[in-house]
């Protein structure tokens, strides 16, 4: 005797379950003509049944559950960008760096440089990004929901997201140019 399992996701069962509370809801309790209720009672706001009503809502979910893990992916892409470059940049000074270190800077110094000098770029960079993120505002306007097209704190959110991600990007390689033997550089060159 061959069993068959069938393995739900959570989210499947979660909507198979107010599918079916909102169809008990639904036939226990009508309401007046009007008096509201939840999507699918009848009588209400929505003359839809709750099953149209659910699969919208997934078919948003999913969509949304995609844009977040596309901007994600676009975050992490950025970050490794900015270390792969900016580990390039610290390699190629390094006899620079261990002059500087030779010459009695400190740690502390080449690690404010080496920021200071990478994150010059993305600032500007982010500027740019607010000032064409605010310019496009009526491009994008139909696609935000519940947020408005030059909401300030998403802005300030979004960009401090992205700033705090080059600092982390760009603190690796200056960690690293600070630990540079200044013998071992100057002999490299």
């Amino acid at each position: 005797m061959s069993e068959k399992r069938n393995f739900a996701t959570p989210i499947s069962l979660t909507l198979a379950v107010l599918c079916a509370a909102w169809a008990i809801y639904a036939t226990q309790h009508r309401p007046a003509a009007g008096a509201g209720g939840p999507p699918g009672a009848g009588g209400g706001r929505s003359s839809q049944p709750a099953s149209v009503t659910l699969a919208a809502v997934r078919t948003e979910r999913v969509f949304a559950w995609l844009a977040s893990g596309f901007g994600l992916l676009g975050l992490i892409l950025a970050c490794l960008g900015i270390y792969g470059t900016l580990g390039y940049a610290v390699a190629r000074r390094w006899p620079e760096i261990g002059v500087r270190m030779a010459l009695g800077a400190t740690r502390r110094d080449v690690v404010s440089l080496i920021l200071r000098q990478s994150l010059a770029p993305v600032l500007v960079g982010a500027a740019v990004g607010v000032g064409l993120a605010l310019a496009s505002t009526r491009v994008v306007q139909s696609q935000l929901f519940e947020v408005g097209p030059r909401d300030p704190m998403t802005l300030f959110i979004a960009t401090l997201a992205l700033l705090a991600a080059a600092l982390l990007a760009a603190w690796l390689p200056s960690r690293r140019a600070a630990s540079v033997d200044p013998v071992r550089a100057l002999r490299a060159e």
